[in-house]
């Protein structure tokens, strides 16, 4: 199985123990992966936790998106964290347990669901013990920017929620040379856990409207950006089959970020 697939696989609660917490009696304990820009040799996982206002002492804030749908603005958070150094001798602990059996068993009933009895049949705990072994010890993004040297082009991926579990993802690609846009994008997802449900902004005349106040490299691995976004008629996306008949009429967001590491799309 690649390893793409397999991000998409990890139990739930794994990281809320290499966050140092445990849930709490009767929390959900749901993780979720970015799903744009992933490709074998990711490391965007990202901890799908109930954020309170306090950051936790492994957390730390990348930027804000400010979201309007003609209601007041939402604030929502972009948060890297840094995984237990331990995180791979957690994860076999947990596996070897009943409960983290039950686990993955719900993952592989997960993807089941979504992509097939053949891909369920190959979800295994080594999978799961391979993923654990290779984050142990880094940070991990919600938003980042890559470099697709191919398309001489940074996709930039920003990617917020809120304490009520809803998510926005603002994807803009630059021009490697003067940092101009080329294109964007703005999807919102009204439940972060649920993968596929999400509202996509569409293209040509539909296509958002983005203003950069802000745009600038500030070191050799790091960019900082803000600006704002506008775009109507978000639809659902093509397997958002929950939202069928659903329709985002307008949406505003303003984005402030100044912790987004670059990384190698590898092609």
């Amino acid at each position: 199985m690649t390893f793409r697939l397999a991000l998409t696989l990890l139990v739930p609660g794994l990281l809320l123990t290499a966050c140092n917490r445990e849930p709490a009696s009767g929390e959900a304990t749901p993780i979720a992966v970015t799903t744009d820009a992933i490709d074998d040799t990711a490391t965007a996982v990202v901890a799908a936790t109930e954020h309170v206002d306090t950051l936790q002492p492994n957390e730390s804030l990348q930027g804000t998106i400010d979201v309007d749908f003609g209601e007041g603005p939402v604030s929502m958070r972009s948060i890297a964290t840094k995984m237990a150094d331990d995180l791979g001798e957690r994860t076999a602990e947990r596996l070897g347990s009943a409960e983290g059996q039950r686990q993955l068993d719900r993952a592989r009933s997960d993807v089941g669901e979504r992509l097939g009895a053949d891909q369920a049949a190959s979800v295994s705990a080594a999978d799961v013990q391979a993923i654990a072994d290779h984050y142990a010890g880094k940070t991990v993004y919600s938003s980042d920017v890559r470099a697709i040297d191919i398309l001489k082009a940074f996709q930039v991926t920003l990617d917020a929620r809120d304490n009520e579990g809803r998510r926005v993802t603002i994807s803009i690609r630059l021009n490697q040379n003067d940092l101009s846009m080329v294109d964007s994008k703005i999807e919102y997802q009204p439940d972060a856990k649920r993968l596929t449900a999400s509202f996509e902004s569409g293209d040509d005349d539909a296509a958002p409207v983005v203003t950069l106040t802000r745009i600038e490299r500030t070191a050799d691995d790091r960019f900082a950006i803000a600006g704002h976004i506008e775009a109507a008629g978000l639809e659902p996306g093509v397997l958002a089959k929950s939202l069928r008949g659903q329709r985002i009429e307008r949406i505003r967001a303003e984005f402030r970020f100044d912790n987004l590491p670059l990384k190698s799309s590898g092609i």
